[in-house]
């Protein structure tokens, strides 16, 4: 694993997410707000790589599940924002500790996108 594989402390986390959830647009607030509430269960409960090849399947032009795979992209692969080359180097890349560190990490980051998100955007 490499530097962009490091700790972040609870508080980078949370500026992190704000920044995130900070450039949300209107029109998809209510979308995202919804799917991020089920993020970090959707990759405890079924992977890290299968949640992020269900996002490359569902995303359109600007939508929710493009903006969350868009931030974990960036997230996860030190400011890398495509979420198909994200996906190339877990499968491809990776071994199995590190593809398990990268969702315990990603778990943490979208807690803290899940918070946030319920905090600034809930109406």
């Amino acid at each position: 694993m490499s530097d962009k594989t490091e700790l972040k402390t609870k508080s980078d986390l949370f500026k992190e997410a704000y920044k995130c959830v900070k450039e949300i647009d209107e029109n998809i607030k209510k979308e995202y707000l919804s799917f991020v509430k089920k993020f970090p269960v959707l990759i405890a409960k079924n992977g890290l790589i299968s949640t992020l090849l269900f996002i490359a399947k569902k995303r359109e032009n600007n939508n929710a599940y493009t903006k969350i795979g868009l931030q974990i992209s960036k997230y996860l692969s030190n400011n890398e924002s495509d979420l198909n080359v994200l996906i190339d180097r877990l499968i491809n890349e990776y071994n199995t500790t590190e593809i398990m560190y990268l969702t315990k990490k990603s778990i943490d980051f979208t807690s803290c996108l899940k918070e946030v998100a319920e905090a600034l955007l809930e109406e």
